[in-house]
């Protein structure tokens, strides 16, 4: 599906899509493309147009462009001779500084659950190699530094800065509502008279 989906972007000739271990022990996706006669796809467009069509956790978190896709003696894609993603080009989509707390704790959270040195504002948590698992560590990293937000939230709006647009302190977390209190019940003066009459009697 992923691969079909960018072989359609107009621009791309051949595409592969595989998994690849990063080094922590994480599957993280990465496309591989062909380019068309004359065309040099960007990687920020192909993740555009992906984004069109498919959810945020199936548009691989690197982009590779080759002349051409290695090939088995059988004629088919040789998977294991795919090269590796330059890791720097992830580094360059980490974006700004932080501007609020918010922002400021949640790039902390991305570079803890990520394994990377530093995430800027503009950093998108599946662009960078973000997953579903990955998805409730950053949950309970962003509550340890103080701040609540959703796994659905981080699914809709995986960019740190929209996301910390959404992002609420633990303080203001709502809290139960107190129990009613007891109803204060009228009584008449006779009634009053009987139980002013079982005290002094129990005295």
């Amino acid at each position: 599906e992923i691969e079909t989906a960018l072989a359609r972007i107009d621009g791309v000739a051949q595409a592969v899509v595989t998994a690849r271990d990063d080094g922590t022990g994480h599957q993280r996706l990465v496309g591989y493309v062909v380019p068309a006669a004359q065309a040099r796809p960007d990687p920020a467009a192909l993740r555009a147009a992906l984004a069109r069509t498919l959810p945020a956790y199936l548009i691989p978190s690197a982009f590779v462009l080759l002349d051409e896709l290695p090939l088995t003696a059988n004629r088919k894609v040789d998977r294991t001779a795919l090269p590796a993603p330059d890791p720097a080009a992830a580094e360059e989509r980490t974006g700004r500084e932080p501007a609020t707390a918010a922002e400021a704790a949640l790039c902390a959270a991305y570079a803890e659950v990520l394994g990377r040195e530093r995430v800027g504002a503009d950093a998108d948590f599946f662009a960078l190699g973000g997953d579903s698992v990955l998805t409730l560590r950053l949950v309970n990293a962003a509550r340890r530094a103080g701040w609540a937000i959703t796994g659905r939230q981080v699914f809709r709006h995986p960019v740190v800065a929209d996301l910390a647009a959404l992002a609420r302190p633990l303080a203001e977390e709502k809290q139960p509502d107190p129990a009613p209190a007891e109803p204060l019940v009228s009584l008449d003066a006779t009634q009053l008279a009987q139980l002013e009459s079982l005290w002094r009697r129990r005295r």
